[in-house]
């Protein structure tokens, strides 16, 4: 019996953007079966195993593919791959579980075969993700496959209708973005958009339209009121222009207390969530930094070289772009690299498990709900008593009305007059409700005032209307 062991990666043609498991334990089979038929292995006996038990599944499955199920995703490897296997005499595929060494501490040299080559495999395929170049030219159909989509130098494998769209759609929306959010091309494109709109179909409508313009700079705070004449003071703690960044250094003990337990309850939900500990950890403590918060637990231990390399991309941003949601792609990226398949119940079937992409819409929901908590609080502050908001605009109201008794006959008819002759100290003690319905009846009369004096202003002829110019006679010629 003759043995021998070959390994090798390569990487997955497919948009970066829509890279799964599911093509890449295909791209593995397909290669495998590619380099035993070119070796003349094809006429002998062949088991192959495989981590991945829905690619089994669609391998040992005989579709028969028509135009209409071109749509499938990942069509044209499976069809490359059927395509393969016809040239094999006796070719099984069998599902092995995955990430064995999981599971127990028995030595790699004790394992069997299979289960060690599964793990070379692993390895190796971690190390080509992590190692590969984006493409830069269009990669060449797959052999066998009946039709190809390509947009750009991408081939569109999954998603198609989303592909398309985006291919139609974003441009004009990316350049909007980029002018928007005043940021180059290049870090628009690191943004992870597809996390952002999956997690936005999910919120209710007056929800994603305040976190839409909490992401935009559209918020009610106080750099918007001050371009309308408002106060623009925080109304928690009155000390300096209220900012959305603002929201979360406040130093108004509620505000701060607020923040700290909504950072404990997403760590809390992200760990339920079964979102990797070295992430969420990072994560958190990213929150922290940008929050100004003392990250609630610093023992942890993580892979310190990778999460650098995600701050250090996420720093690209901004840690307010951080705080709106905007996260950078790498997020994705760290997730896929610790992610597993999910397991399999004594049934057979899968264990519900979330993918990278969706532990990625955690992240950016934990985010969301921070943001959230701390807009729920400034507004109760807002409406209470101790808003320094209501302080400011109560003084400036009586300001006002000091303004209109000292320049009544300026701004007022006489016959308005009665509305403000009060003294001054009863003015200041009247209560705001009154000092509001006083005011905005005086500011009322006073249009009304200033409207009179333009229509009398205009009715009035200067003097030089009554002058009649008399044409003097030209004077006699000499004789």
């Amino acid at each position: 019996m003759e043995q021998g062991l070959t390994t090798r990666s390569a990487p997955v043609n497919t948009n970066p953007k829509y890279l799964n498991s599911y093509r890449a334990e295909f791209a593995g089979l397909r290669g495998v079966i590619r380099y035993m038929r070119k070796n003349d292995l094809h006429r002998k006996k062949i088991t192959l195993y495989c981590d991945g038990q829905s690619c089994v599944n669609a391998l040992n499955s005989n579709h028969d593919f028509t135009a209409a199920s071109l749509e499938r995703a990942e069509s044209d490897i499976i069809q490359s791959t059927q395509k393969m296997m016809e040239d094999f005499k006796d070719l099984t595929i069998e599902w092995i579980k995955g990430h064995q060494e999981d599971d127990d501490e028995t030595n790699f040299e004790d394992r069997p075969l299979p289960v060690r080559l599964n793990i070379q495999c692993d390895l190796a395929a971690k190390e080509c993700l992590k190692n590969c170049m984006k493409p830069t030219k269009r990669a060449r159909p797959l052999e066998g496959a009946k039709a190809t989509l390509y947009l750009g130098t991408n081939m569109v494998t999954a998603e198609m209708s989303e592909q398309i769209h985006y291919a139609a759609e974003a441009p004009e929306m990316m350049k909007h973005i980029q002018d928007h959010l005043r940021r180059t091309s290049e870090t628009v494109q690191e943004i992870n958009w597809r996390i952002i709109g999956r997690a936005k179909r999910r919120l209710k409508l007056h929800e994603s339209i305040r976190i839409m313009k909490m992401m935009y700079g559209w918020l009610n705070i106080g750099t918007q009121k001050q371009k309308m004449g408002q106060i623009e003071v925080c109304p928690c703690c009155g000390k300096e222009t209220e900012t959305q960044h603002h929201l979360y250094t406040c130093t108004n003990d509620t505000m701060k207390q607020t923040l700290k337990e909504s950072i404990a309850a997403a760590k809390t939900k992200l760990v339920k969530q079964g979102i990797p500990s070295d992430i969420y950890n990072e994560f958190i403590e990213q929150i922290c930094l940008a929050t100004r918060v003392e990250h609630p637990d610093n023992t942890y231990t993580v892979n310190r070289n990778r999460m650098n390399e995600i701050r250090e991309q996420q720093s690209r941003l901004g840690e307010e772009a951080f705080l709106k949601g905007f996260l950078h792609i790498e997020w994705t990226k760290a997730l896929n690299e610790v992610w597993t398949p999910p397991d399999t119940d004594s049934e057979g079937k899968k264990i519900h498990k979330k993918d990278p992409l969706e532990q990625s819409v955690c992240l950016l929901r934990a985010l969301w709900d921070i943001f959230e908590a701390q807009w729920a609080c400034r507004n109760d502050i807002l409406h209470g008593k101790e808003s320094h908001v209501i302080e400011k605009d109560t003084e400036r109201k009586t300001n006002r009305l000091l303004e209109f008794r000292t320049k009544k006959t300026e701004m007022l008819r006489r016959s308005d007059h009665w509305m403000i002759e009060y003294p001054a100290d009863d003015i200041i003690k009247w209560s705001r409700s009154t000092k509001i319905r006083t005011l905005q009846n005086l500011e009322k009369l006073k249009r009304i005032y200033d409207k009179e004096k333009q229509q009398e202003a205009a009715r009035l002829r200067p003097i030089t209307d009554f002058f009649q110019v008399v044409p003097r006679p030209a004077p006699a010629a000499p004789a």
